[in-house]
């Protein structure tokens, strides 16, 4: 037997004629549970969904700390390849230089 809250009898011309909700009186579009013993069991799913968001969240945070890492590592790694790429290019030039002066 489904439980009335004192709204739902008070606003039985709302009803929706749906087993267990009725509409809220406060807003007739939006139907309300009043079985009771549906409670603890939306608690249990808000709690599981706050429990999946924290770790979708955590997840979040190490994919977006290896991607700075990543990132971090790449431009090292262009800077050292452009350092590198300068330096054979500052080496070519002195050879250049040198064939030219023992000319």
């Amino acid at each position: 037997q489904l439980a009335k809250t004192p709204e739902a009898s008070d606003h039985d011309d709302y009803s929706d004629g749906h087993d267990g909700y009725v509409a809220s009186p406060t807003h007739p579009d939006v139907a309300s549970p009043t079985n009771f013993d549906t409670t603890g069991d939306l608690q249990n799913v808000v709690e599981t969904i706050r429990i999946e968001m924290k770790t979708l969240k955590n997840q979040l945070t190490k994919f977006q700390n290896a991607t700075n890492s990543a990132i971090k590592t790449l431009r090292e790694a262009s800077i050292k390849i452009s350092d590198e790429s300068e330096n054979e290019n500052k080496d070519e030039e002195l050879k250049t230089y040198g064939r030219k002066m023992r000319k």
